[in-house]
């Protein structure tokens, strides 16, 4: 299974590869790539939505990678979002580390190229500890979109501030009880 899921990883990587050398000429169109900063309370769990406009000439594949300080946030998920939530058209993968999450996103197909604006995908975080306006770093030279020409579409990424906290998806409870036990046993 985990051999299954690298070997796609790699097919994915070597199509964006290959689509990047074969462009000679200047990146069409500028996509813009938004995250919303987070503002949530140590021990919550937040969903935090990324999304593109300025789509219309369709993205074929897509990788995209944000760094994060590991500290204050732990990646628990990474979901797709409304654009590509039809499982049987994309293949998408996803993986973190370190301080860095990073997704990639392609069509199978020509045809189920992403045109229009929305959540690309969702980031959903464990909170260690609060944080207010935090912003999470796009790095531009990893990240990286596609047309249906494999010509690569410049972007700007966005950090979105807002008046409102992230809702916090759940909260993270722990319960301690006393233990009575003799000695030598396992409780």
């Amino acid at each position: 299974m985990k051999m299954k899921k690298v070997l796609h990883l790699l097919m994915s990587l070597v199509m964006i590869m290959s689509c990047a050398l074969s462009v000679l000429a200047a990146p069409t169109q500028n996509v813009e790539l938004s995250v919303s900063n987070i503002s949530a309370k140590a021990w919550t769990v937040v969903k935090v939505p990324v999304s593109v406009k300025d789509i219309s000439k369709g993205i074929y594949c897509a990788q995209v990678k944000y760094k994060f300080d590991s500290s204050a946030l732990k990646i628990k998920s990474v979901a797709r979002g409304e654009l590509i939530s039809n499982q049987k058209n994309y293949d998408f993968f996803s993986n973190s580390r370190d301080g860095w999450v990073i997704a990639t996103i392609e069509a199978l197909q020509y045809k189920d190229a992403l045109v229009n604006d929305g959540t690309l995908m969702y980031l959903e975080f464990e909170v260690l500890k609060d944080v207010t306006n935090f912003k999470l770093e796009c790095d531009d030279n990893t990240t990286a979109f596609f047309d249906t020409n494999c010509k690569e579409m410049s972007f700007e990424s966005k950090n979105i501030e807002s008046n409102t906290d992230i809702e916090p998806s759940k909260k993270i409870e722990l319960q301690v009880s006393n233990i009575t036990a003799k000695a030598g046993t396992v409780v």
